[in-house]
């Protein structure tokens, strides 16, 4: 799947006779139950795609198909467990919520006609409001935009503090919320990026500290993000000049804001073409993931150690969420694999990534994320 181009008049003469929802399959078994959540493109008999929203069952098998209007980035789930927001990706003007049970629509979200989504939103709390990540149209300046998780409707929005901000994650248990300002203007522009992570107060916006690239790192966007158990954040990056040398593409940020990078082999390294797409922490929060998708690849690291334990083939990978167990992690690619990948021994030690196949359905192009359904 071409992940920058996938919006066709194909596609969207073909979304214009699909209903809302397609629904929920009938489970082969009790244990059938939704374990996680992924945009997708879904091929028709004649190979055509339409946009949906999709829940995957324990066995790597679509348990739950929901039309959607648009090309959805990130699913993000509510703390209640019985609905998700599909939110649009950048440039989006569409997110709805989704009733997790039968894949209706509830609602749209109600965004000003200045700004647009970015693709990614938290649920701070029990999940009364929605915050999503916002740009301005024309200046691309970034907004944190608050809404009623109810109905959808506007509340509030705070500054991001930066220029097209892309992921924002909860750190709950010491309120922060930390935004990746992506920082590029123009997305096939070659040249510098006012990229920066940023960590807010999560009770009144106030900036607590930033993180910024060197220098000579100045053409890295820093997009997605995952909390570790030290309380750093991993960020995965994204090179705006194809012709630049060789540069690191995963990074920690520290609470006080300094960064300090992650190690990939520099033959692995001059695969990637300077695009990391997603990444994830395991259940003990100290194994983490980023995936590659122009790559094939999905990349772990030892976080005790910030050491290199090795790499998955997967083909136009990108999705990645933990499996709920330590050292354990799902891939979704974008021609239909969806593998489980283990990177600790019976013991709990580190080793060499192990995976093993799920599902590998072509009529499932699966999207950049993928989110977990805790059981």
């Amino acid at each position: 799947m071409n992940r920058r181009h996938f919006l066709s008049g194909s596609v969207q003469a073909l979304m214009a006779g699909i209903g809302t929802a397609f629904g929920r399959k009938k489970a082969k078994a009790a244990d059938d139950a939704p374990r996680f959540l992924s945009a997708c493109g879904v091929a028709d008999k004649g190979g055509k795609l339409a946009f949906a929203a999709a829940a995957i069952d324990g066995a790597g098998d679509a348990v739950l198909e929901s039309a959607l209007q648009m090309r959805a980035h990130e699913i993000a789930l509510h703390p209640d467990g019985a609905r998700f927001l599909a939110v649009g990706r950048q440039p989006g003007r569409y997110s709805c919520m989704i009733d997790l049970s039968d894949g209706r629509k509830l609602y749209d979200l109600s965004i000003a006609d200045d700004h647009e989504f970015n693709g990614h939103a938290v649920f701070p709390g029990k999940g009364a409001q929605i915050i999503a990540t916002e740009e301005h149209v024309e200046t691309s300046v970034g907004r944190l935009g608050f809404y009623d998780a109810a109905t959808g409707a506007w509340l509030q929005g705070w500054p991001s503090h930066g220029i097209e901000p892309h992921e924002l994650i909860l750190d709950e248990k010491n309120n922060r919320l930390i935004v990746a300002n992506g920082g590029i203007l123009q997305r096939h522009a070659v040249g510098e990026v006012d990229s920066s992570l940023v960590i807010l107060d999560l009770r009144d916006g106030k900036p607590i500290a930033a993180g910024r690239l060197p220098e000579d790192l100045a053409s890295l966007s820093m997009r997605h993000m995952a909390l570790t158990a030290k309380g750093d954040v991993v960020c995965g990056m994204q090179d705006q000049d194809a012709q630049s040398d060789l540069r690191p593409l995963v990074c920690l940020l520290g609470p006080a804001g300094n960064i300090r990078f992650l190690d990939i082999p520099r033959d692995l390294a001059m695969t990637l073409r300077g695009y990391v797409g997603s990444v994830a922490v395991d259940a003990s929060g100290w194994v983490a993931c980023a995936t590659s998708p122009k790559g094939n690849v999905a990349m772990f690291w030892d976080l005790r150690r910030e050491a290199w334990l090795g790499q998955v083939t997967v083909a136009d990978g990108c999705g990645v969420a933990g499996n709920g167990k330590a050292g354990g992690f799902v891939v979704t690619g974008g021609k239909g694999d969806i593998v489980e990948i283990a990177t600790l021994d019976a013991g709990g030690r580190p080793m060499q990534p192990k995976a093993r196949a799920l599902a590998k359905n072509a009529r499932w192009h699966w999207d950049n994320h993928l989110t977990r359904i805790p059981a």
